[in-house]
């Protein structure tokens, strides 16, 4: 679940949350920026969205990642390296102050300090903050698929006698949110502690079953469509 922050309360649940940041790294930065070609190779050269995605873990084994979301970008500054410092992280600074966010990779700089400052800091409009960074990556398949599948291999008289039923294609937990999303849907979302059994990243080659399954594979866009309308016909 997102957490907003708006004012001081918010942004000291953050910092307290968080442990201040103190022995923490930033692990992975996305920015999107809102531009883009479409399909008609015709540009959308406007960047109207300007989110910054910031991924920093901590040496904590409950809750040990957390996503920073900074949308409406004034401005992102990275120094990333230094050679005469290590990159860890003991605390941050983060200003609420007119009408904008100012967030840096360490504590007790001022608003007038952030321009000169060489690490990485940051100057948007909004911040969102939650547990976990859902990059889990599975490989998903649609159960008509499955059944395709199976029913040839019910007269299959080959070499293999094992198969891989898989699209051989990852998909993060964070696409298949992002997915509903776009679907109308408000999925209820909790991040949770990763388990030390869980994989990162999980796709099956499925080269065996496609050379006797000739059928094209239904994308996992189109199969998450195609069964949240099956269970609004069944009224589930």
């Amino acid at each position: 679940m997102w957490n907003k922050v708006i004012d001081d309360k918010t942004r000291t649940v953050l910092l307290e949350e968080a442990g201040f940041f103190h022995d923490t790294c930033l692990t992975e930065l996305r920015y999107i920026s809102g531009a883009y070609v479409g399909k008609d190779l015709a540009m959308y050269p406007i960047n109207d969205k300007r989110k910054v995605n910031v991924f920093i873990q901590r040496q904590e084994v409950e809750r040990n990642t957390i996503e920073l979301e900074f949308s409406g970008i004034e401005y992102l500054k990275l120094f990333p390296y230094d050679e005469e410092y290590t990159c860890e992280i003991f605390g941050v600074t983060l200003i609420l102050e007119d009408g904008k966010i100012f967030w840096c990779d360490c504590d007790g700089i001022s608003k007038e300090e952030f321009p000169d400052y060489r690490g990485i800091s940051i100057c948007a409009s909004e911040l969102r903050w939650r547990w976990g960074d859902g990059n889990n990556i599975r490989d998903y398949i649609y159960i008509d698929d499955v059944c395709r599948m199976l029913m040839v291999l019910f007269t299959y008289n080959g070499e293999f006698d094992t198969f891989n039923l898989s699209s051989n294609v990852g998909t993060s937990q964070r696409d298949i949110i992002e997915m509903l999303q776009e679907m109308g849907l408000k999925p209820q979302v909790e991040y949770l502690s990763a388990r030390s059994v869980d994989a990162k990243k999980i796709i099956l080659n499925n080269g065996r079953i496609m050379s006797v399954h000739k059928n094209a594979l239904i994308p996992i866009r189109d199969g998450l469509r195609e069964y949240y309308d099956w269970l609004l016909q069944k009224k589930i």
